[in-house]
């Protein structure tokens, strides 16, 4: 271990990389990858890590090219590998990911790091140094089918991920409020799609359910998050292949109830096999997913530099100690770093 000042040792990045291609991820806690989970989050947690409030433009370079290299194996690994059976999810940046099955590749809530206008590239704010290159955004709506888009917050929606996409013909699929008023004007408004609420979709080789949420940004009286205006509007979403392969993610929200839907469209015979469930949000909605359906959970929203310092980066390391969830085991957990993945078998 390598100390770099009080209450604070780091391991090495070149470490961190060989520890954790050493021990791949499996669903179930490995205590193996502890140690490396451990150091990049004591990486995180540094001063000159980047983030929006203080000063974007002083990211730690090592740091920063240790993010990009793990983007970039993900891309060329969706790029190259072929799923014949399946599908194989890669992490990407906060809430993002890539998900490749036969019938294609998707892409959920990918965004480049914090970077928060929804009418630019990051290349446009002078001195923000943390974000892909244009290469790499090129190679993303390449390979890319569809991108999905929970909802209208920086965190989980980029204008130049869309903007490339937009530029390839590909299909972008948006709240009514980004086709109708966010993006109506952008270069790319014709690549946007929505989706009628709560009714089987087809877009492109995949069939999408959605339920009409909200995020509620403010609590009321009683301590409890109340809808209000301008709360951004919200999809969750449940996608399956044609294989009957099923992902859902569950974004932001936590104004409108999702679970009785859910229990609905699972007896119809949308369970998923796979939920990209954000951290940080109440426990409680674990159990109640685990009550209806038992999807092997992927936690996602970690590493969030845009909302340090006032809200946190929200970590993964507690996943190792999750505790008190009466149907959701260890043995149901998927932890992935950026760029890592895993090949769910069909």
């Amino acid at each position: 271990m390598h100390v770099l000042g009080e209450d604070q040792s780091i391991l090495k990045l070149d470490e961190i990389e060989t520890g954790l291609r050493s021990h791949p991820p499996v669903p179930g806690l490995l205590k193996e990858r502890e140690p490396f989970i451990v150091g990049l989050e004591s990486w995180v947690a540094r001063d000159d890590t980047v983030y929006w409030d203080i000063n974007p433009e002083t990211a730690n370079p090592e740091f920063f090219d240790y993010y990009l290299r793990a983007i970039q194996k993900a891309l060329n690994e969706a790029e190259d590998t072929v799923v014949e059976n399946g599908a194989i999810v890669w992490k990407l940046y906060s809430s993002g990911f890539l998900i490749k099955t036969p019938d294609g590749i998707i892409a959920i809530d990918a965004v480049e790091g914090p970077f928060k206008s929804l009418s630019r590239s990051p290349e446009e704010q002078e001195g923000f140094l943390f974000h892909w290159t244009p290469k790499m955004r090129r190679q993303f709506a390449a390979i890319v089918d569809i991108l999905f888009i929970t909802h209208r917050h920086y965190d989980h929606a980029s204008w130049a991920l869309a903007k490339a996409l937009g530029e390839t013909g590909k299909t972008v699929v948006v709240t009514e409020e980004f086709k109708e008023r966010i993006w109506v004007r952008s270069p790319f408004a014709k690549s946007l799609r929505t989706i009628d609420p709560e009714t089987d979709t087809q877009v492109g080789n995949f069939t999408v359910q959605t339920f009409q949420a909200v995020q509620a940004m403010q609590k009321d009286e009683s301590g409890e998050y109340s809808v209000r205006p301008g709360d951004p509007e919200h999809n969750v979403y449940l996608i399956r292949d044609r294989q009957g392969f099923t992902f859902l993610h569950n974004g932001d929200n936590r104004g409108r109830e999702f679970t009785p839907w859910l229990k609905e469209v699972v007896a119809e015979g949308w369970a998923p096999d796979v939920w990209l469930k954000i951290t940080a949000w109440p426990s409680q909605l674990v159990n109640q997913v685990m009550e209806i359906t038992q999807p092997v959970m992927v936690p996602g929203h970690e590493w969030e530099f845009g909302h340090k310092p006032k809200y946190g980066t929200n970590k993964l390391l507690p996943f190792y100690k999750y505790q008190g969830l009466k149907y959701a085991t260890q043995e149901k957990m998927l932890i992935l770093t950026w760029g890592e993945s895993y090949h769910f078998e069909g």
